[in-house]
């Protein structure tokens, strides 16, 4: 959640600074004015291709691998447990067989 804030932080920063822009041109100080402008759009573009790494490189990877998770915690735990409840109870003929499928792992080191 604190990454998420700190993206739209800068998000806000980038906005803060086009307004302060704006209001120094229509103060009259067109020097300040561009500056102010140029930091702001430079600002929003960072944000801009910030937020498209941030998605493909994190958001998305972690909602598959919390998907992946729940749905291991769901079904197989539910069989190991029953395979684990008949092995205590001395039936060794029990197998355990995992319904989900191994996360693809990709990345780069």
């Amino acid at each position: 959640m604190f990454v998420q804030r700190g993206v739209f932080g800068g998000l806000a920063l980038a906005l803060c600074s086009v307004v302060a822009g704006g209001v120094a041109f229509a103060t009259g100080s067109t020097t300040v004015g561009y500056a102010a402008m140029t930091l702001g759009f430079g600002l929003a573009i960072g944000w801009g291709v910030t937020w498209v790494v941030y998605q493909f490189s994190v958001s998305r990877p972690l909602a598959q691998l919390a998907g992946d998770i729940e749905a291991l915690a769901g079904t197989d735990a539910a069989a190991l447990s029953d395979v684990l409840a008949a092995v205590a109870e001395g039936d060794l003929t029990r197998r355990l067989e995992l319904r989900t499928r191994p996360a693809a792992v990709t990345g780069t080191a």
